[in-house]
């Protein structure tokens, strides 16, 4: 006879002559599954990787050339260091003649460093060759409105682009309001006062002028250098581990290093957005102050109401214009502080230019009326951009 006891924490049975913890046989079975489960998840994704780099089946293509994966998932990180990825790059591009793929953290990147492909494909085919990729920081940011140097090439991104063409046609045809020429005397004042600040008095000077096109007052300034800043550093290789390894933007924050950052740069810039914009909106109703590019989001919403409209609501209209602001901090600084040191590291050219502003301007200051007039300055300013690209320095 059999005999069948049960309890709160586990059920016994007997066969022949030895129990059975049925519980614990339970507890097992569902530890092997969950075992195997994580073993065929793993599996799969290191067949995935590694055939990831290799064309589709049959499909006639031939595998890219570029240095092969040294570690499942993650890639090639032996030998590319990610905060001087270009170093490795470089190298590539001189083994593989100039095209190769690479494969880090999952995604696979291509390397066009020849002029005749890069034609191909970027400019002959444009409209099927090239678009953005998703960002591990900002997962998705391409199909968002919120970023326009990030946006993929869809409907909001063209929407936007002819905004920003608009407001630059706006801007060189008014000579920029007389505000480059206004900040460039203040500019010039901070510079005689403490010119060892500046590095950081010339930011400011971009934000100030930046700050007063989009919304009418230079007084948030400072806030959109420090918020440039911050995003400037969370695009790139060197920012927040998604942008190495995409799936951590799955994890909660407190596991991913960065990603905290990321939330709340964000909170911050939206609140000052959103700020700026609203008081932009109550000098435009009080003052008529219409030459900001608030006021021309604002006019562009009420009398384009098509599907053409340049912007589509007032959220995309906050974001448009704080990117527009938030954009001429960092990339016109940049080389701007090139210039300055390209001026201290030749004395002998800063001589020559200093030379010809004195016959042509005499004691004041330099405007953009005398250009045309100072080719020497002019060859300077393209030499030092030559050098590096228009992208901030020390980042």
């Amino acid at each position: 006879m059999q005999l069948l006891t049960a309890s709160n924490s586990f059920h016994r049975s007997t066969l022949g002559n030895f129990p059975i913890d049925t519980g614990f046989l339970l507890q097992v079975s569902f530890r092997q599954v969950i075992g195997v489960g994580i073993l065929v998840l793993v599996a799969y994704r290191c067949f995935h990787y590694f055939t990831s780099e290799l064309p589709p089946f049959r499909s006639g293509l031939k595998r890219l050339p570029g240095p092969r994966s040294t570690i499942p998932y993650l890639g090639r990180i032996h030998d590319v260091d990610r905060m001087r990825a270009w170093v490795a790059m470089k190298k590539f591009s001189d083994e593989y003649n100039g095209l190769f793929s690479l494969t880090l953290g999952g995604e696979t990147h291509i390397w066009i460093a020849r002029e005749d492909v890069a034609q191909d494909l970027l400019v002959k085919n444009a409209a099927i060759s090239s678009s953005r990729a998703d960002l591990g920081a900002y997962p998705g940011i391409i199909d968002s409105h919120m970023y326009l140097p990030l946006i993929g090439y869809t409907e909001t991104f063209h929407r936007q682009k002819n905004f920003a063409h608009s407001m630059a046609s706006h801007n060189l045809t008014n000579k920029y309001y007389g505000y480059i020429d206004l900040e460039t005397k203040r500019l010039m004042h901070e510079l005689a006062q403490n010119p060892s600040n500046w590095w950081h008095a010339i930011y400011l000077h971009c934000a100030r002028i930046g700050a007063r096109l989009a919304y009418g007052s230079p007084d948030s300034a400072q806030e959109h250098v420090t918020n440039a800043g911050k995003f400037i550093n969370q695009l790139g290789p060197s920012g927040p581990a998604p942008n190495l390894v995409p799936f951590l933007a799955h994890f909660p924050e407190w596991l991913v290093p960065g990603k905290k950052g990321v939330r709340v740069r964000q909170e911050k810039e939206a609140e000052l957005w959103t700020q700026e914009f609203a008081q932009a909106k109550r000098r435009l109703q009080h003052d008529g102050q219409a030459t900001t590019y608030v006021a021309a989001s604002l006019q562009t919403r009420s009398t384009n109401r098509t599907k053409t409209a340049l912007l589509d609501n007032e959220e995309e209209a906050r974001c448009a214009v704080g990117m527009l602001c938030t954009v001429s901090v960092y990339t016109i600084a940049g080389p701007a502080t090139l210039f300055v040191m390209a001026m201290i590291l030749h004395p002998e050219w800063q001589s020559k230019a200093r030379a010809q502003i004195d016959q042509v301007v005499g004691t004041g200051p330099v405007t953009l009326s005398h250009a045309p007039q100072l080719p020497i300055l002019r060859a300077a300013i393209k030499e030092s951009i030559r050098w590096k690209s228009t992208v901030p320095l020390g980042r």
